[in-house]
């Protein structure tokens, strides 16, 4: 896994980095659930032929948000399996939220495909 510091400026434009990332083939995890209403950052994804996958959590800690994203990896490996790029879905936590410490898988839903 890499971290977006890492490769970028903290600040950096989303419409900038997320066509570098896809272009290095990886897929994209964000929590940003706003990158699916700007018209900018969609048309980047769509142009780069990108996988975005928006880890939902609402107050989440992020150490709770990578649990489930681990917890529902088979699953996401299924979903990207099926559907090919460029996407972006939504992987939600199970609820309650205490079912992420007892690794049950949350789910992933299909947001925007073109």
């Amino acid at each position: 896994m890499e971290v977006h510091v890492d490769h970028f400026e903290p600040d950096a434009a989303d419409e900038v980095w997320l066509p570098e990332v896809a272009a290095r083939g990886w897929v994209i995890l964000s929590n940003d659930q706003n990158i699916m209403r700007r018209p900018l950052e969609r048309e980047a994804v769509r142009v780069s032929e990108a996988t975005l996958l928006v880890l939902v959590g609402g107050h989440a800690r992020a150490d709770q948000l990578a649990r489930n994203f681990l917890n529902t990896l088979p699953r996401i490996r299924e979903f990207l399996h099926e559907h090919r790029p460029p996407l972006i879905a939504k992987v939600y936590r199970p609820s309650p939220v205490s079912y992420v410490e007892q690794g049950r898988a949350g789910r992933i839903e299909l947001k925007l495909r073109w």
